[in-house]
C-alpha cells in the first residue's frame, strides 16, 4: 500500500477541521458535564476526563514533530516544550514532569502519581476548574504554578484543566504555521507509520508473547 506524503495545505485542513473541531466537540462535553454536576452541588462527573482526553491528543501532535507514533513520553515532552511553551514557558519548565506524575498516573492508575521533593517532603497538588467566563490570562496566573502551604510548609503545584484544554487549543494554530517552516518531513513519518495497516505478520514480529494464530483464528473463519 503506497502512502503518498501530504503537502502543506492538506497537513493544516487536517489540523484545522479534524483535529482542532474533534478536541473541542469531546472536551467540551466533559467540561460542560462537570460545570453541569457540580454546580449540583455533585462530585465528579469528567473532571479528570479533560486530562485524559487531552494527552492522547497531545501525543499525537507530538509525533508529528518526533516522526515516530510509538515514543509517547518524546512525543508529548517535545510539544510541550517547543509548541504549548510559546504560549506558556511554564510548559516547557514542567514538561517531563507533568507527563511522569500527571499523565502516567491518570492514565494508568486512575489518579496522579505522588512525589517526594529532595527534602523528603510530599508534593501537594491542587487540580482546578476555573470559571468559564473568565479571561484566560487571569485564570493562568493559578495555572503551573507552585505555592508553599504556610501550616506546613509543604509545596503545592496549581493546574487549571480549562487553561491547559484551551492552550492545547491554541497551540495548534502556533503548530501550523511551525509544521509549515520545520516539520512537514516528520509529519508526513509519523502519519505514514499511523496510516500503515496492521497485518497478522507484522502483529506476530511486535507481540511475540501471545498465540497470535490462536488470537486471530476468528479471520480463518
Amino acid at each position: 500500500m503506497k502512502l503518498d506524503d501530504w503537502d502543506f495545505e492538506h497537513i493544516k485542513y487536517y489540523l484545522e477541521t479534524d483535529i482542532k473541531p474533534s478536541i473541542q466537540a469531546e472536551v467540551g462535553v466533559a467540561i460542560n458535564g462537570y460545570t453541569s454536576h457540580n454546580s449540583k452541588g455533585l462530585r465528579g462527573c469528567g473532571f479528570f476526563s479533560i486530562p485524559r482526553l487531552l494527552f492522547p491528543e497531545i501525543d499525537n501532535l507530538g509525533s508529528f514533530i518526533t516522526g515516530t507514533p510509538n515514543t509517547t513520553t518524546l512525543n508529548i515532552y517535545n510539544y510541550l516544550n517547543l509548541i504549548m511553551s510559546q504560549i506558556d514557558q511554564n510548559y516547557s519548565k514542567f514538561a517531563l514532569f507533568l507527563i511522569l506524575i500527571f499523565r502516567n498516573g491518570l492514565l494508568h492508575t486512575h489518579q496522579s502519581k505522588h512525589f517526594i521533593d529532595n527534602d523528603g517532603k510530599w508534593l501537594a497538588y491542587e487540580f482546578h476548574l476555573g470559571s468559564l467566563n473568565l479571561p484566560v490570562d487571569i485564570l493562568r496566573r493559578e495555572h503551573l504554578t507552585i505555592e508553599t502551604i504556610p501550616t506546613n510548609n509543604q509545596k503545592k503545584i496549581i493546574i487549571d484543566f480549562g487553561v491547559f484544554y484551551q492552550d492545547v487549543i491554541s497551540s495548534i494554530d502556533i503548530f501550523t504555521n511551525d509544521i509549515e517552516k520545520k516539520y512537514i518531513h516528520t509529519f508526513n513519518l509519523a502519519m505514514k507509520k499511523q496510516q500503515t495497516p496492521l497485518t497478522k505478520e507484522s502483529i506476530m514480529k511486535e507481540y511475540k508473547s501471545f498465540d497470535i494464530d490462536k488470537e486471530l483464528s476468528f479471520l480463518d473463519k
